[in-house]
C-alpha cells in the first residue's frame, strides 16, 4: 500500500517545532512543511538527495524516513497516523 505524501502539519508538527536528521545529527526548524536550511525552505527529500546520496538502483530518498521530531520517526508517525484513517 502506497501512502499519502506525508504532511507534518497533520502530525500536530507546528511551524517553529524542530526535527532532527538521523543520518547527520542535524537539527532543523520546520517551516510549511518544510525544513529551513541556510535560510532557504526545503524538502525533506530535496535536503536527503543533495547532502547524502545513494548507492543502488535509486539515487532518491524518502526524506521522512530519516527525520525524527522528539525521538519518534517522523515517517513511522505518519503511517500510524494514515493507517488509522484507511
Amino acid at each position: 500500500m502506497q501512502l499519502p505524501n506525508c504532511r507534518m502539519d497533520f502530525l500536530g508538527i507546528k511551524n517553529g517545532d524542530k526535527i532532527k536528521c538521523v543520518s547527520d545529527n542535524k537539527e532543523f526548524e520546520v517551516r510549511n512543511n518544510k525544513i529551513l536550511v541556510n535560510g532557504q525552505e526545503m524538502t525533506l527529500t530535496k535536503y536527503m538527495n543533495e547532502n547524502h546520496p545513494r548507492n543502488g538502483i535509486t539515487n532518491q530518498h524518502n526524506g521522512y524516513q530519516y527525520f525524527t521530531y522528539k525521538r519518534n520517526k517522523i515517517y513511522e508517525m505518519w503511517q500510524e497516523l494514515v493507517t488509522a484513517h484507511i
